[in-house]
């Protein structure tokens, strides 16, 4: 297994996993925050369990989430009228501008990463991981 390409992938997601852990020690979010900051649009407005399923959240755990989310002033909730259990939850301009962050911080590691490649390479290697990302997310492999 030390020359195949599961190997490398394995390499490659823990030096992303350490990354990832380090953006987010900088921006003060934890994995789920993170998760769910990044699970969100401008111009969403989800229901609390839509954002539950999206993160694969209990809906209790997502409860959580939503609420340190709140206290951070990250995202809006808006309660129906009709059934106060039932809430929207939307993006602030503070969790829009932490989004960015993210995005940002994301970019700069990845650029550091890809910089190993020529503008070809990157390329050739974002249409392959492209590929096998979206033959994956159909099949039945688990």
């Amino acid at each position: 297994m030390e020359n195949s390409i599961l190997s490398r992938l394995l390499i490659i997601k823990e030096k992303y996993r350490l990354a990832e852990q380090e953006i987010r020690r900088s921006l003060n979010l934890t994995e789920s925050e993170f998760r769910a900051l990044l699970a969100m649009s401008k111009s969403d407005s989800l229901y609390g369990n839509e954002l539950s399923q999206k993160l694969n959240l209990s809906v209790s755990r997502g409860s959580r989430v939503l609420a340190r989310l709140r206290a951070k002033e990250y995202v809006s909730v808006t309660y129906n009228d009709e059934d106060r259990r039932s809430v929207s939850i939307s993006l602030t301009e503070k969790g829009f501008a932490k989004k960015n962050d993210i995005h940002a911080a994301c970019a700069e590691i990845e650029a550091r990463m890809f910089a190993v490649f020529s503008e070809a390479e990157s390329g050739l290697l974002l249409r392959l991981l492209t590929k096998l990302a979206g033959y994956l997310e159909e099949s039945d492999m688990t």
